[in-house]
């Protein structure tokens, strides 16, 4: 592989590249899919590819131009340089784009390879997804099931004019589980996930069983009344939240371009003190840790907002040389709606593993510090959510009224609106129940239960 993204960085150069960059991805995935208490599918799926990105200088500045391929033989990797060149020296010329990544010091990686990953099969999967089904079916109200269950690894590589040659591996296991319950004509649905970068079928399982759990307590909802409530939320919907909102709005080059309601900030109060977020790459089994980032960055530990107030954005080369900033090390490659690889894309900013500071006590003691209030589990139509505003509107999914400390009843439909920036500085406690779930290709959320203090609910 490395031969194939040397051929490559040297091929742009001398096709007249001022600067080159060969990103590349060789990922392995075991999967099978649960459908109607049924094991349906077993499979693996192998990925590989590698992303070309040149810098073209030219009168009034630089420009770039990309292609990727998943055939390397030489005549299509030479196809796919004139390609990015090409596009280059059409484009139109950016002052502020001054230089890829240059090199610097790597550090080692993060434990985030376990070796039991790759040998997992198609096999071992599909007896784990039985047991899943085993622990979901258990109840007699449960009617459907569906899930998943998935191992992967790979490698990441990349390759520069600049001097960076850099690569690691990575492993990921995880799955889901989604549960209907039935009774006298009442339906009720629970879910439950669980991701790491290590193998663990037992909290997996014991995840299918909380799921058909869930389900079960969702029978018989009854309506909710309109009005202010304490919102007890759960990692799986503050992932989909913040992903949609508060990522975006720390991204620089939305910052930049005056599409975030943070822009300016920086040193200003912009949530409460009970609110500390770090973008942390060096979490042990954590999908989002990493050395360096999608343009060979190296990656560091860097506090977002600390006791509520805004202490960075997060940079990629091109922002930081904007700006004239340090690099975060936070180029990322992804999109925000459906899936593509990531040697498919060019860099833009994201982050690593986002980690909201736990507090102490579990999610019960949350639970029973709230009089009035309800318990959510997910969010609908988080994607809608305005970045440039953070204002939102969203049904509430798998809801349950609190009352004096205490479950009390599923909630039928309810509905909040609002913003992020008011929501952060809504937030009173967190749980110390951390749990990791992931918001994009090597991006996770690490977060406890969170409690946000006098939400308008709508019913």
């Amino acid at each position: 592989m490395s031969e194939v993204l040397d051929y490559a960085l040297r091929r742009c150069v001398t096709q007249g590249a001022t600067q080159a960059e060969v990103f590349s991805t060789n990922e392995i995935d075991s999967n099978i899919v649960i459908e109607k208490k049924e094991v349906k599918i077993g499979q693996i799926v192998r990925d590989q590819g590698m992303g070309i990105r040149v810098l073209v200088k030219k009168a009034g500045g630089a420009s770039t131009g990309f292609s990727y391929v998943t055939d390397f033989s030489r005549r299509t990797v030479a196809d796919a340089v004139e390609k990015a060149i090409g596009t280059a020296r059409v484009k139109k010329a950016d002052k502020d784009l001054m230089s890829l990544q240059v090199k610097a010091k790597i550090r080692r990686a993060a434990d985030i390879f376990d070796r039991r990953v790759p040998r997992v099969d198609p096999s071992d999967l599909i007896e784990i997804g039985v047991s899943m089904l085993k622990k979901a079916s258990k109840n007699p109200k449960v009617s459907t099931i569906s899930g998943s269950v998935h191992a992967s690894s790979g490698e990441t590589s990349i390759v520069n004019s600049l001097g960076i040659c850099s690569s690691y591996k990575s492993t990921g296991f995880g799955g889901h589980m989604y549960v209907v319950a039935e009774l006298n004509g009442s339906v009720g649905v629970g879910w439950e996930t669980h991701a790491s970068a290590y193998f663990s079928s037992d909290k997996l399982i014991a995840a299918a069983a909380d799921a058909a759990d869930i389900a079960v307590r969702q029978l018989n909802p009854k309506p909710l009344e309109p009005g202010a409530y304490d919102v007890v939320v759960d990692q799986d919907g503050l992932a989909d939240l913040f992903m949609n909102t508060l990522v975006q709005q720390v991204r620089a080059d939305l910052v930049q371009r005056n599409q975030s309601p943070l822009a300016g900030m920086i040193g200003s109060e912009v949530a409460s003190e009970n609110v500390t977020i770090a973008d942390d790459p060096a979490v042990l089994k954590a999908l989002g840790s990493k050395p360096f980032d999608s343009e060979g960055c190296p990656t560091s530990s860097r506090s977002i907002i600390e006791k509520g107030v805004l202490r960075t954005f997060l940079h990629n080369s091109y922002t930081a040389n904007k700006q004239g900033v340090e690099n975060t090390g936070n180029s990322s490659r992804y999109i925000m709606f459906g899936t593509r690889p990531e040697y498919a894309l060019e860099p833009i900013v994201g982050p690593h593993n986002l980690i909201l500071k736990p507090g102490k006590g579990g999610k019960e003691e949350l639970i029973r510090e709230v009089k009035n209030g309800i318990l959510v589990r997910g969010f609908i139509g988080a994607h809608t959510s305005n970045v440039q505003s953070g204002d939102f509107s969203l049904a509430l999914d798998c809801v349950f009224r609190i009352e004096s400390g205490e479950l009390t009843f599923p909630v039928k439909q309810a509905m909040i609106g609002g913003n992020m920036p008011s929501i952060l500085k809504q937030i009173r406690l967190a749980a110390g129940n951390l749990k990791q779930v992931p918001m994009g290709p090597g991006m996770a959320l690490i977060s406890p239960t969170i409690l946000v203090e006098k939400v308008t609910v709508a019913a």
